[in-house]
């Protein structure tokens, strides 16, 4: 059993909000336009991989390398760095197997943020009524039917709040 890695979309979203943890598995564009996923041998950071300006070994070049992390390193820098709480929900309806991404966000003292709001409709009289609300969670906006899916959503929502400068 090995932990899974982020997907390369999702790796290029943590390197733009400052993830610069080392790994030794890194994401590189290939001269053909290809992205490979290969283990360096040594650990390296996103910072490191900006220096290397040569082709070394057919395996970098332009600057194109990336750390690929596991989703649980991830997970962890989001938790520990951000106060942002990323984690799965398994939802078991007796037809499928449902897991659901859940993101919640903590200022420095450990106390939920209200950063996100949720709609929702009630009916009284046959008149709809829509409401906001705020709210310290959200989940993805599916369900996934593996927990690495739905995890690897919940941590790119994570990682567009830091980037969206919304936490």
């Amino acid at each position: 059993m090995e932990l899974k890695r982020i997907d390369y979309s999702t790796a290029l979203l943590a390197k733009e909000v400052g993830f610069n943890e080392p790994d030794h598995y890194l994401y590189n564009t290939k001269r053909d336009g290809s992205i490979e996923l290969f283990n360096h041998q040594e650990n390296a950071t996103n910072e490191h991989l900006n220096n290397i300006k040569v082709v070394h070994e057919g395996y970098y070049y332009n600057n194109t390398a990336i750390v690929a992390p596991t989703q649980a390193l991830l997970q962890q820098w989001l938790r520990v760095k951000h106060n942002i709480i990323v984690y799965v929900e398994y939802d078991f309806d007796y037809t499928k197997t449902n897991y659901r991404g859940v993101i919640r966000s903590l200022n420095k003292e450990g106390i939920p943020q209200y950063v996100f709001t949720l709609e929702y409709s009630s009916y009284t009289s046959g008149i709809q009524k829509v409401e906001t609300v705020s709210t310290n969670y959200r989940y993805t906006d599916k369900d996934y039917t593996t927990y690495e899916e739905a995890l690897e959503e919940a941590l790119v929502i994570g990682l567009n709040l830091l980037k969206d400068g919304t936490v």
